[in-house]
């Protein structure tokens, strides 16, 4: 469930912070889910697939699909970093 993800995410991310300068997070469910709480849990700097993605993409490009779970989906994390 998305409540239980957020929770391990937190510890994950408790765990983490004192032994590294940065976060990559590579699970685009976790990134859409935690992509507006990221700066109240951790100071440091976080890097997501959806982010990098959205700026990878060519401004040309019309159309675009996004393969996702229905979690990233909902969340419609893709659609915002592209917009």
């Amino acid at each position: 469930s998305p409540v239980l993800l957020k929770s391990r995410i937190q510890s994950v991310v408790d765990w983490l912070s004192p032994q590294v300068d940065c976060l990559v997070v590579a699970c685009n469910t976790g990134a859409a889910l935690m992509e507006r709480d990221w700066q109240t849990i951790t100071n440091l700097p976080v890097y997501s697939p959806i982010q990098a993605t959205a700026l990878s993409l060519t401004p040309s490009l019309q159309r675009i699909g996004v393969m996702a779970t229905p979690t990233t989906v909902a969340k419609q994390a893709y659609l915002s970093a592209i917009n």
